[in-house]
């Protein structure tokens, strides 16, 4: 007996962000000397000593760029499959999933994520890990600053959609 699911809903989140601000943040890669990896960043909009500072009221677009500079090339890239984890709060050791509905998954490819922070509710920390492979999905120690979220965004919601 076949099943027609064509009447099912579909769950989806829709968005209805405040005109999401954007923000561009980049992270390298570079050799430490020892056979590692030292991560940094740079964003000009939004830093407030090596953290990712958001304002209040507001939605974020957060485009994180990698920027590969390890010679010999280590072939770094974002991991697609779990790009990043994400835990509420200022304690404790680094997340370890996507633990925080502030944070949404846009995209992702080889040298860019664009993730939605919702940064709704009151302010907080947002301690994140950026997770990486090498060329052949071996794993790369992981990056993991901290997103000051200013509170006052937009809430996502959940709708149901009958196609």
């Amino acid at each position: 007996m076949s099943q027609d699911n064509s009447e099912a809903p579909l769950i989806t989140i829709e968005p209805k962000l405040i005109g999401p601000d954007d923000t561009r943040v980049t992270i390298y890669a570079d050799n430490d000397g020892s056979g590692g990896i030292r991560w940094s960043h740079k964003n000009e909009d939004h830093d407030n000593g090596g953290k990712l500072k958001l304002g209040k009221d507001k939605n974020y677009k957060v485009t994180f760029n990698l920027v590969d500079r390890t010679s010999p090339s280590r072939k770094i890239r974002f991991d697609a499959s779990e790009p990043i984890f994400v835990k509420q709060g200022s304690g404790g050791s680094c997340p370890r999933a996507l633990d925080s509905d502030q944070i949404l998954v846009d995209s992702c490819d080889a040298r860019k994520l664009i993730a939605i922070d919702w940064n709704y509710g009151v302010p907080c920390e947002l301690h994140y890990q950026l997770n990486f492979v090498d060329e052949a999905g071996g794993p790369i120690p992981p990056y993991d600053p901290i997103i000051e979220n200013g509170g006052g965004g937009t809430k996502p919601t959940i709708a149901l959609i009958n196609s």
